[in-house]
């Protein structure tokens, strides 16, 4: 009987299957969990959810929200709306976000200080809503961002506009109240958008940790340690401006070695991150150097409404002549009035509330009188002299730091008086 030959057969190789990068593979067991994303793509989108620009959903500001949306839903004919706060509050984002949900035909929002001038404000209104003339606007609503820009040029444009109640919403955003507690008092209502606190960084930052973790496909891993979370926030809730927590946490992002967060898939793994402590203490150092001295007067120089400021930066102006360390108030209260007439300031203080301005300048430090003479009369009060009690570059630099343009352009131009 013949025998049979065994057929040999050459074995299989083993197939391989090409995952794509968001297909899960839920037999991986080991420690390492890879992104689909390298480490560089990483901290880009990382760096992305972190930037001030992200038009991403804003966390808390309830009441504020209401009263912008009650604004904005209701009728014509109401008081328009002077939002108000430090910078880095959310203002620009909070209205930003209402207003994506209306018909972008309807409304129009603009920055003061990038068009520069109550033309350009005009011609853009006009432009958008397609009228030869912002009367001829029917039901529409503008935001001016950045208003006291504006205003400090032209205040009676700004009133004309709030006053147009019955086709036009306005919505202006500032830093100071200032505005609005003096000129614009009867014709507008103030939304006040308090300084952050450290809750309330603590919970935006953790949301812009979640969404940057969906788009990495990285939900069980955090990006940033909770230590680092938590140090920013308190550090950022002196200032309460979260422009600067969200500067911090970008560059650390920038400074951290790599992808370092390998993340946890067994729990003898020890959790790593993007960001851990060593990188946010070397991102602190960087960013935020140590000058509580700069920090308390900029503070204070918050507190301060515009015409104060304006009084300190004529002191500024006055030393930069090299008069006399101590001039007389007639002196500065002339230098003052230059002042008032650079920024257009339609509102300079008259003699009497220059007085007062002094005193409250003099109250907080920032300023004293000497009475070289009797002061018996009104002649003789004006030839009292007045010192500043602060180191000039400190101050040139606490104006710089509260962020209002018109301040800052003046500081850089060094107009003379």
């Amino acid at each position: 009987m013949p025998t049979k030959t065994r057929r040999i057969t050459k074995p299989r190789a083993p197939k391989i299957v090409i995952k794509k990068s968001n297909q899960k593979d839920e037999n991986i067991n080991s420690t390492q969990h890879t992104s689909s994303h390298g480490g560089d793509d990483v901290k880009a989108v990382a760096k992305r959810f972190f930037h001030k620009s992200w038009t991403g959903r804003t966390v808390g500001r309830i009441e504020e929200k209401l009263a912008i949306s009650a604004f904005l839903d209701g009728p014509f004919g109401q008081k328009g709306l002077y939002i108000a706060g430090h910078p880095g509050t959310g203002k620009t984002a909070v209205v930003t976000e209402l207003l994506a949900s209306k018909d972008p035909a309807s409304h129009l929002m603009l920055n003061c200080i990038m068009l520069g001038s109550v033309k350009a404000v005009i011609q853009a209104v006009c432009r958008h809503f397609k009228v030869a003339c912002i009367t001829q606007i029917e039901h529409g609503c503008v935001v001016l961002d950045e208003i006291d820009y504006l205003a400090a040029r032209d205040v009676s444009f700004v009133t004309a506009l709030y006053s147009r109640t019955a086709m036009l919403k306005v919505i202006g955003i500032a830093n100071t109240l200032d505005l609005a507690v003096s000129k614009l008092s009867t014709h507008c209502r103030p939304v006040s958008f308090q300084p952050y606190t450290h809750p309330d960084i603590t919970a935006i930052i953790a949301d812009r940790m979640e969404h940057a973790n969906r788009a990495l496909g990285q939900l069980d891993v955090q990006l940033i340690d909770p230590t680092c979370v938590e140090l920013c926030a308190r550090k950022v809730a002196t200032t309460g401006d979260l422009r600067r927590a969200l500067d911090l946490l970008q560059e650390a992002i920038t400074l951290s070695p790599g992808l370092a967060f390998s993340g946890v898939q067994t729990g003898t793994s020890k959790r790593r991150f993007l960001v851990d402590l060593p990188v946010f203490l070397k991102t602190v150092e960087k960013l935020l150097p140590s000058r509580p001295a700069v920090s308390q007067t900029v503070k204070l120089l918050e507190q301060a409404n515009l015409h104060q400021k304006l009084i300190l930066l004529s002191m500024l102006q006055l030393r930069k002549k090299k008069l006399e360390a101590r001039p007389r108030l007639n002196i500065v209260y002339d230098c003052y009035a230059d002042t008032c007439a650079v920024v257009k300031a339609s509102d300079r203080l008259e003699r009497s509330d220059f007085l007062d301005a002094i005193g409250n300048l003099e109250s907080i430090g920032f300023l004293k009188c000497h009475n070289t003479t009797t002061g018996k009369t009104a002649t003789d009060t004006w030839q009292r002299c007045i010192s500043l009690q602060l180191d000039p570059k400190e101050l040139t630099q606490a104006i710089i730091n509260v962020n209002n343009p018109i301040l800052t352009a003046l500081v850089e131009s060094q107009t003379d008086c």
